[in-house]
């Protein structure tokens, strides 16, 4: 069965439909968050002058421009912060789609305490973000491409996890395998 993407779409808009507010304030409280976790990039970056040579142009064409962004830009990400955004990630995640959820059921109205609830799941967000990482890391041993066909198969977990909320978390995983066989194409190409 081929995903029809334009009769989701038309479902979505219709879904939306006097109810985008939350989903908007959801995804700016996400944004928000995310970006405390480049500011010591940002303070590091104009440490060590990268900031104001981007600022100043001093650069002579865009190809210059781009490398010099890009070394602005790397940094040693320090473990323990990659590990809080990741696990922030799929705190957030298993939250907003606790609203999307309750949209997708019902036509009643959603309020951002909704959101506010739904991060009370922060300890099965947790566990399944360990346990999705944990795998995929150990398929990516063996090679990249398993690791990659894992993470997407993976892919549905915190959907599982959401709905069902009596599942166990390694359960999810293998469901997600499961529901995914066949349709990981279609997962990367969407």
């Amino acid at each position: 069965m081929i995903f029809n993407r334009n009769k989701y779409k038309a479902f979505a808009r219709k879904q939306l439909k006097n109810r985008w507010t939350v989903p908007a304030f959801i995804s700016l409280t996400i944004f928000l968050v995310f970006s405390l976790f480049l500011i010591p990039n940002f303070v590091t970056m104009f440490k060590n002058h990268y900031g104001a040579q981007l600022l100043d142009g001093n650069f002579v064409n865009f190809i210059e421009f781009l490398n010099l962004f890009r070394g602005a830009t790397h940094f040693n990400t320090p473990p323990l912060v990659m590990l809080a955004q990741l696990l922030a990630f799929a705190i957030f995640e298993v939250a907003s789609l606790t609203i999307y959820l309750k949209m997708s059921r019902s036509p009643e109205e959603v309020h951002y305490s909704d959101f506010i609830a739904g991060l009370q799941n922060w300890g099965k967000a947790i566990i399944a973000c360990l346990l999705q990482v944990f795998w995929i890391f150990l398929w990516s041993l063996l090679f990249i491409l398993p690791g990659f066909v894992k993470l997407i198969a993976y892919s549905q977990t915190y959907f599982i996890i959401t709905e069902y909320e009596d599942k166990k978390k390694k359960k999810a995983l293998k469901i997600s395998s499961i529901i995914t066989r066949g349709h990981k194409m279609d997962l990367f190409l969407t």
